[in-house]
């Protein structure tokens, strides 16, 4: 009796190996890639730069993105937020994959020269799950976020 439970067992650790073989097999030709997408991260402004600094932070405070670092001496804003929409990034996608969380990390650059030059730069990260591996993968920006700030900055 013990040695047909074991061979029910092993057989039907087999056919689940085989099962999940085929799964992994049929289901890896729905994985989608994240796209890329091209688009402008800079702009010139013809206002001050106390103006676009004050636009900058206050658009930070109506979006309730809460800003890590701000130096006004050299133009820097560091930002993060805990997640993002697919609207603002591409990012892989698998039907074995677990979705565990997403973040924004947000750098802004304000700087004088003839004009006012801002330079958005982003990056977003999804870490997923597959099996018990747990890894952050990077996603593509769409550019909207970074047009949505260059574009509040306008006088």
């Amino acid at each position: 009796i013990c040695f047909s439970y074991l061979t029910k067992g092993v057989y039907g650790m087999k056919k689940l190996l085989l099962i999940a073989i085929a799964a992994l097999t049929f289901t890896g030709c729905a994985t989608t890639q994240a796209q890329n997408y091209q688009f402008d991260k800079s702009r010139t402004y013809n206002s001050s730069f106390d103006d676009v600094w004050s636009n900058l932070v206050q658009w930070h405070a109506e979006k309730n993105i809460p800003i890590s670092n701000i130096d006004k001496d050299s133009g820097l804003i560091v930002a993060e937020s805990s997640g993002f929409s697919d609207e603002l990034a591409s990012c892989s996608s698998s039907p074995l994959v677990v979705q565990l969380a997403k973040k924004a990390k947000l750098n802004t650059l304000v700087q004088q020269k003839d004009n006012v030059k801002v330079t958005v730069n982003t990056q977003f990260l999804q870490r997923v799950s597959l099996l018990d591996e747990v890894q952050t993968v990077p996603c593509n920006s769409t550019g909207v976020l970074e047009k949505t700030i260059l574009d509040a900055l306008e006088s």
